[in-house]
């Protein structure tokens, strides 16, 4: 298991397109991770980059970026050995990359998501709720009706038990397998 190994995520209510024009700059992460070059090995469009780690550390980083309601979630990975070996000095080494790495990382995050999110009202939306995408699958399956309340007491609105796949009267299949209901 590498000595340093950073696994962060945040919220951005913006669009993955901003949200990658910040943080998949290497330069900046230079300026996050002190000591530290990054150079790309996978760059995976809007779902972000991997960077090969040199300098004070040795391995890999890797931001992937995913689209969720009216934001971005930002999944920011560290791993990474200290370039320095000595056993000594790896035994203090953890106090020490959390002090220079990990709460740094963090508190850069946090700073991109109040950049990004400006003076956007807390609970105010990006997207109209009508244009949402709530997984990245869905998105390219185009949009989804919500689900309506199904009704589970007797009467037109009530699901059908009647064949070996339950089904409600429109046809729609039950597709939650809810074994309370049983």
């Amino acid at each position: 298991m590498p000595v340093v190994d950073i696994i962060d995520e945040v919220f951005i209510v913006a669009s993955p397109e901003d949200v990658r024009a910040v943080v998949c700059d290497p330069d900046r992460w230079c300026g996050w991770l002190p000591g530290v070059m990054l150079t790309p090995y996978d760059d995976r469009g809007r779902l972000g980059v991997r960077w090969t780690v040199a300098g004070e550390l040795t391995g890999t980083a890797e931001v992937w970026l995913e689209e969720h309601g009216d934001g971005t979630i930002v999944h920011a990975y560290v791993r990474a050995d200290p370039a320095d070996r000595d056993p000594h000095r790896l035994r203090r080494s953890r106090r020490r990359v959390v002090a220079r790495y990990v709460l740094p990382l963090k508190r850069r995050l946090l700073e991109t998501k109040d950049l990004l999110e400006g003076d956007r009202r807390p609970g105010s939306t990006r997207v109209p709720l009508s244009e949402r995408v709530v997984s990245a699958s869905e998105g390219r399956q185009g949009p989804r009706r919500g689900r309506q309340h199904r009704p589970t007491g007797t009467g037109s609105g009530t699901m059908s038990d009647t064949s070996s796949e339950r089904a409600w009267p429109d046809g729609r299949p039950d597709d939650v397998d809810d074994r309370d209901r049983r």
